[in-house]
């Protein structure tokens, strides 16, 4: 041929041909090229750290998970060699309570654990809008809070024990949890210490058990962060009920007896959210998840006002321990302690004039100070890191290694540090304190 002649030709045909090869066998296969890049586990370690394990399965075999499923496996093994796993649920009190925290789903067929502290709410708005096409929601935030937690959805406390195997052996399998120390805390601060009027019979009980109810504390409005921590070791010492926004999260979803396929953590929510619905088959669906950051904090800025104002009642106010002012000091110190406020700006009412104060009043103004904080503080995010510094710090040596104990099945089940850093950080001193009880 012509080309053959030239030897300058030829050697360019040559390399052009190579060239061509390569771009061809690097873009051969795109598709499986994406599905591979797609079904990467990312691991998450204690130290936070990120790496990827490609899984080499087909695309119609996807896996994917942000913790692996196999050092859950391992630690459950560790832990059975020191800790009957089993044992801790065998009182009536808890031998079927996974039954109530584990929802199902048949379109989709997924099972998901649900626990209080672990967006248990958020959950509940997903399960019902993705459980039929029957209503008309364009998003799961349309449900409020506590329309979500009165909708009725499938759980395997309606199930027999046959129905129950079957689900578990033919639906995926998924639970979310979360850092066991910040979960705690989680449960104080909502309901302890902010809600410490509809709650009250709760306090009033803590401070009998660890025999610390005097006649100056029959309000129970000021259990403090130790004396909580103290009331758990003890019902956990005697055996007794622990209410399940302080139940271990072992003893909720039984992840050393049900082989679950997903786990995913509060602290990665966003990418394992994601992850789960392409797990389940709702890739398509992700965009109903746009607003879930923004609606997280409407949640609490209505829930605030929600507590607030449905107290606000003739019974309750001829209530001598009901102090309506103090109730939102509290409601307010809460949102600051979630980062959603800042510490920056006091309380804007005074006692006599939050009298004439309406929910959407304060509804409105949480909003507008919560969109200068955002715009203000450049530490916002650091209030909740700070509350949990002070609020732990606050334990005695003794009490702190009590709670280790009983929180180190789930570090290590779940790969969470036993002794976080935290707990050892020297904070600056605050004013106020966020749990200073003469403020609030």
């Amino acid at each position: 041929m012509w080309w053959l002649a030239n030897k300058r030709r030829r050697t360019s045909c040559i390399l052009l041909l190579m060239l061509s090869f390569m771009l061809w066998f690097l873009f051969r296969d795109n598709g499986r090229i994406q599905a591979l890049t797609r079904s990467a586990s990312l691991y998450v370690t204690r130290n936070r750290t990120f790496s990827f394990h490609v899984n080499y399965k087909s695309r119609y075999e996807h896996s994917v998970t942000s913790f692996p499923i196999a050092i859950l496996a391992q630690e459950c093994n560790k832990l059975s060699q020191n800790l009957n796993v089993d044992d801790t649920i065998t009182k009536n009190l808890y031998k079927d309570n996974y039954r109530k925290h584990i929802y199902y789903n048949n379109p989709y067929k997924f099972a998901i654990c649900l626990m209080e502290k672990v967006g248990c709410s958020f959950f509940k708005r997903f399960l019902y809008f993705f459980r039929n096409n029957n209503h008309h929601l364009k998003d799961p935030f349309e449900l409020s809070i506590n329309e979500a937690h009165h909708v009725d959805l499938e759980s395997f406390k309606e199930l027999l024990d046959s129905d129950i195997n079957s689900v578990l052996q033919s639906y995926k399998k998924i639970i979310f949890v979360r850092n066991p120390y910040a979960r705690l805390f989680s449960g104080y601060v909502d309901k302890i210490f902010s809600r410490c009027n509809s709650w009250r019979i709760y306090n009033q009980v803590i401070l009998k058990t660890i025999g610390h109810a005097t006649s100056q504390r029959k309000c129970a409005n000021d259990v403090t962060f130790e004396e909580f921590v103290m009331f758990i070791l003890q019902l956990t010492r005697q055996g007794d009920h622990v209410d399940g926004h302080f139940l271990p999260m072992h003893k909720h979803c039984k992840p050393c007896q049900i082989k679950y396929d997903f786990v995913g953590k509060l602290e990665n929510f966003e990418d394992d959210i994601l992850n789960m619905m392409h797990l389940i088959g709702l890739s398509n669906y992700t965009h109903v998840l746009q607003k879930t950051k923004e609606a997280s904090i409407q949640d609490e800025l209505n829930d605030a006002a929600y507590i607030l104002f449905k107290r606000k009642t003739t019974v309750q106010l001829a209530d001598k321990c009901f102090d309506s002012y103090k109730a939102a000091l509290r409601q307010w110190r809460k949102l600051q302690i979630k980062g959603i406020l800042s510490t920056s700006f006091k309380f804007p009412y005074s006692a006599s004039y939050w009298e004439t104060v309406d929910t959407n009043q304060f509804r409105d103004m949480l909003l507008t100070i919560h969109q200068v904080s955002k715009a203000k503080d450049l530490n916002l995010h650091e209030n909740k890191r700070k509350a949990m510094i002070e609020a732990y710090q606050s334990l005695s040596i003794e009490t702190l290694t009590k709670l280790k104990k009983i929180l180190e099945p789930d570090c290590r089940l779940f790969g969470y540090d036993v002794n976080p850093t935290f707990l050892n950080v020297k904070e600056e001193k605050l004013n106020p304190k966020f749990f200073d009880f003469n403020y609030l």
